[in-house]
């Protein structure tokens, strides 16, 4: 699976219809138009070799590009690993790094449930109904590779819907908390 057919694939999981896919240009970047809610947003993406390690000059090189094209949000895809100032750089600069992470989609697969990121409507039900707090529902880590396919942030809710054979559709919300949360 290509970068590009990667990123198309995480913008579809998130709720955006792509409209448009640019030509490669110089620096092997492609230029993606996509909308969301009647909201249209520019994304940068560029592969990377899947042998080398990310570092700060690929993420500033893109950031430029970014800012150079209009860009609200970058992905930059390959590499078997990045340094931590390159993250450090890439969360501050909006990019998102796709960095060993499974070339297929987890979704496919039938014991993988429906994942997405509720609206505060939705979970302010189940807090109201049970009387807890956003922090008391069970959690959920960042690094997940389905909270990473839907681009799941620290302190989002996430809505689970399952389909069981007994008890009919079910639906579970989380909280997203770091990794170095118990």
């Amino acid at each position: 699976m290509s970068s590009e057919e990667k990123i198309v694939g995480f913008l579809k999981l998130r709720g955006y219809e792509v409209r448009e896919i640019e030509e490669k240009t110089e620096g092997n970047y492609r230029l993606i138009k996509a909308a969301k809610n009647g909201e249209e947003t520019v994304f940068i993406i560029r592969g990377y070799d899947a042998q080398k390690v990310i570092g700060t000059a690929l993420v500033r090189g893109l950031k430029e590009v970014m800012d150079e094209k209009g860009a609200s949000k970058g992905f930059l895809v390959g590499g078997k690993r990045s340094t931590p100032k390159a993250r450090e750089i890439a969360l501050e600069s909006n990019i998102e790094l796709i960095v060993d992470y499974p070339i297929l989609d987890i979704f496919d697969h039938y014991l993988v449930p429906k994942h997405e990121i509720a609206h505060p409507e939705e979970y302010n039900k189940i807090l109201e109904k049970y009387n807890i707090k956003k922090e008391d529902l069970p959690k959920i880590r960042i690094s997940d590779p389905a909270i990473r396919a839907i681009g799941g942030k620290t302190g989002d809710v996430i809505k689970i819907t399952r389909d069981s054979k007994t008890a009919g559709k079910i639906i579970i919300f989380r909280i997203v908390v770091e990794d170095t949360a118990p």
